[in-house]
């Protein structure tokens, strides 16, 4: 990943200084994701499930909880799906690092992942 300049990375501390008692999260979240996109840092895909990963700090390190998944998988089932909320779900490329790369795998099972997800409402 390259550096950026001092005063992109000023513009975007400001961003995400913001006050959350005046301005909402998610406001926040998307006028950031849409600040990283205009400068060039991220951008937009279609990734499939099987290239995404869970994060080690998902959930404060406790990662999935299996019970909880097939409960709500079963939910998503019988009700469907709000296929628009997908469209907000966010991930980080995976480090190019073997060793952090390998720090990522040991907490999930090896495959062609690329990506971690931070997550998403999928209901």
């Amino acid at each position: 990943m390259q550096p950026h300049s001092p005063d992109v990375v000023k513009l975007g501390a400001a961003i995400l200084s913001q006050d959350a008692a005046t301005v909402a999260v998610g406001n926040i979240k998307d006028e950031f994701l849409a600040f990283l996109e205009q400068q060039g840092i991220s951008y937009k895909s279609t990734i499939v499930p099987e290239a995404v990963l869970v994060h080690p700090k998902n959930r404060g390190g406790l990662l999935i909880n299996p019970h909880n998944a097939h409960r709500n998988g079963s939910h998503i089932c019988r009700v469907g799906a709000n296929v628009q909320e997908l469209h907000g779900a966010v991930c980080f490329e995976m480090q190019n690092d073997c060793v952090r790369r390998q720090a990522i795998y040991i907490f999930n099972i090896p495959g062609f992942e690329l990506f971690r997800s931070l997550g998403t409402v999928y209901v």
